[in-house]
C-alpha cells in the first residue's frame, strides 16, 4: 500500500505490487523488515521505525522533485544525499522516533505536516550553507513546531485561527507551549 525504499531512498517495491515468498526474501535481505499492506482492500497500519523512515524518504523524493528548483543534476543529487543523511541523523535518536511514532498514531495530517516541513526546512538550510549541527537543529526544531496541537481539544482544522471564539483562540495559541511542554 506504499512504496518500499531502501536506506538511499531508492523504492524496492513499488506501491500495490503483489508481495511473494521470493520478495519477502529481497526485503529482509535489504534490511527491511516493515511493510504497509491492505488486506482486504482496507490498508494496515504498523508504526514502526521503517514506516516512519519510508514516509520521511517519500516526502524528501517528492520535494526534491516538485517542489523546489535546482541549478542542475549535481545540486540535486548533492542536496538529496546530504538531505538523507541528516534525516538519518534526527531518526537515529530514540526520543525523536517514539514521538514521531506517538504523532503518527493521534493525528495523520499533523504527522504529514511535520515532515514535510521538517524536509523543506533542512532542504533549504543546505541550499544557503547552514552547517550540519545548524541543520539537524533546524530539523528537529520544525520536525515538532506544531507537535502541541496533537492533544487539543477543539476542532482547528479548516478553520481561520481569527474566527475562532474568544477561549478556543486561547487554547489554540496554547499549542506552542503544549509543544513546548512535550519535548
Amino acid at each position: 500500500a506504499r512504496d518500499v525504499r531502501n536506506e538511499s531512498g531508492v523504492v524496492l517495491l513499488g506501491k500495490g505490487y503483489t508481495i511473494t515468498p521470493d520478495i519477502v526474501d529481497k526485503l529482509i535481505e535489504n534490511d527491511i523488515h516493515s511493510v504497509w499492506i491492505k488486506v482486504l482492500g482496507k490498508e494496515v497500519d504498523t508504526f514502526s521505525t521503517e514506516t516512519i523512515q519510508n514516509d520521511i524518504f517519500e516526502s524528501i523524493s517528492q520535494a526534491i522533485e516538485s517542489r523546489i528548483r535546482f541549478k542542475d543534476e549535481n545540486e540535486i543529487k548533492m542536496i538529496s544525499e546530504k538531505t538523507y543523511a541528516i534525516i538519518r541523523q534526527i531518526i537515529q535518536d530514540e526520543n525523536v522516533m517514539n514521538c514521531m511514532i506517538n504523532v503518527k498514531r493521534k493525528t495523520e495530517d499533523i504527522y504529514s505536516h511535520m515532515i514535510n516541513v521538517a524536509v523543506l526546512s533542512i532542504v533549504m538550510g543546505i541550499k544557503i550553507g547552514i552547517p550540519e549541527k545548524g541543520l539537524i537543529d533546524i530539523g528537529k526544531g520544525s520536525l515538532f513546531h506544531d507537535i502541541g496541537l496533537c492533544d487539543m481539544e477543539i476542532e482547528y482544522r479548516n478553520v481561520e485561527v481569527d474566527k475562532l471564539s474568544s477561549k478556543d483562540k486561547m487554547i489554540y495559541r496554547r499549542h506552542v507551549i503544549e509543544g513546548y511542554e512535550v519535548i
